[in-house]
């Protein structure tokens, strides 16, 4: 997750339609259950990175 900014609340897609790089921001309300999600799916270890 490496694409992830906690801080801005925003993630980058990386070749998305168009074949094209965008920052999509998300809600601060949805940065908890990010995440969430991130620490389940990757592990504490490895998203310690992330600033949360």
């Amino acid at each position: 997750m490496a694409d992830s900014d906690f801080h801005y609340c925003q993630i980058r897609i990386n070749k998305g339609k168009g074949r094209k790089d965008r920052i999509v921001p998300f809600p601060q309300t949805f940065k908890e259950l990010l995440s969430m999600h991130t620490d389940s799916r990757f592990g504490e270890k490895e998203a310690s990175g992330l600033s949360v």
